[in-house]
């Protein structure tokens, strides 16, 4: 007999998420990534649901002509970020979409908070000179001498669900907040974390100590930070960059710091990524980079795991969806 149960398509990555896939099992039948991609024309007029981890938003459409799945219902993308996919050909498919941005918003904040003490207070050469024997006594001590957070000047460009939690982490350090967006915050949410709106992004990067990069990537922010921004910044700033690489252009960062244009730099993400082996980056003591690991809690990935699969469901259903893009 055929089955009745629905037909999702789990991304290669999401299959490292047993719980997730169990619980998907028992109430529809489950493609992998890769079993589509070995017969495509098998599976192709069965699938309704699509699930995702971020990375897979990148890799899928590379593999499969999602566009040419006809029964496609939702894509449920397990975290906030799908800029790899085409979302304006999908709603006019009538295809639904959903993030989770919410839920990352806290872990992500915390991150980005990682990232500045550790670049301010030198953290990556601390360690080293421990590990080197360093005493207090040694003139290279001096090399470890960093910068305060506490009372500096914070510019957070992007005051979405992140760069808010950002932003009332930064009341804890006493820090002039100041931000910039395409549109601006209620004065209500101003007044809540005492922030302050700049016009333009100009006037934003010519004031920060630390300029931290929380804005989704679109054609509006691709390379939003380049050779002309950097200029703008102290010599003494941090940049930040929790966003997407993308934002960033890599080459003009690179020459940022090698000329001290600005003193250093913390990323969670790159572009590309991961960075080629003997990049510049990965040579400057003055940078720290982790690998896109700001939502890397036990507590945010359960989370986000169990909100892609309502998400899919409700999508499958026609209800309602956490997060709709």
């Amino acid at each position: 007999m055929m089955s009745l149960k629905k037909t999702v398509l789990v991304g290669r990555l999401m299959k490292r998420y047993m719980t997730t896939i169990s619980s998907l099992e028992a109430e529809f039948t489950v493609i992998h990534e890769d079993e589509l991609c070995g017969n495509t024309e098998k599976y192709a007029n069965d699938i309704e649901g699509i699930i995702l981890c971020p990375i897979d938003v990148f890799t899928l459409p590379k593999l499969v002509d999602m566009h040419s799945l006809p029964k496609l219902k939702i894509i449920s993308v397990r975290g906030a970020g799908v800029d790899g996919l085409d979302v304006v050909a999908f709603r006019k498919r009538n295809v639904r979409i959903a993030a989770i941005p919410k839920v990352t918003a806290e872990p992500t904040a915390d991150f980005a908070f990682v990232l500045m003490l550790a670049t301010a207070r030198k953290l990556s050469e601390a360690v080293t000179a421990s590990k080197e024997r360093l005493t207090i006594y040694d003139s290279a001590y001096f090399n470890l001498i960093g910068r305060n957070i506490t009372g500096a000047t914070i510019g957070i460009l992007g005051m979405g669900n992140i760069g808010y939690c950002i932003a009332k982490r930064a009341m804890g350090f006493n820090m002039k907040i100041l931000y910039h967006n395409r549109t601006r915050r209620s004065q209500l949410d101003e007044e809540r974390v005492d922030a302050e709106y700049c016009e333009t992004l100009e006037e934003l990067l010519k004031q920060v100590d630390f300029l931290v990069i929380a804005v989704p990537l679109t054609t509006e922010t691709n390379k939003l930070i380049g050779q002309k921004e950097l200029a703008f910044m102290k010599p003494t700033s941090i940049l930040i960059n929790i966003g997407r690489g993308s934002v960033v252009d890599t080459d003009d960062l690179v020459d940022a710091l090698q000329n001290g244009t600005i003193s250093a730099a913390g990323l969670d993400v790159t572009e590309p990524e991961p960075l080629p082996k003997g990049h510049p980056l990965l040579q400057m003591q003055n940078v720290i980079i982790t690998p896109h690991c700001a939502t890397a809690t036990m507590e945010c990935i359960e989370e986000m795991s169990q909100q892609a699969v309502q998400n899919l469901k409700s999508g499958l259903s026609g209800g309602v969806i956490n997060i709709e893009l």
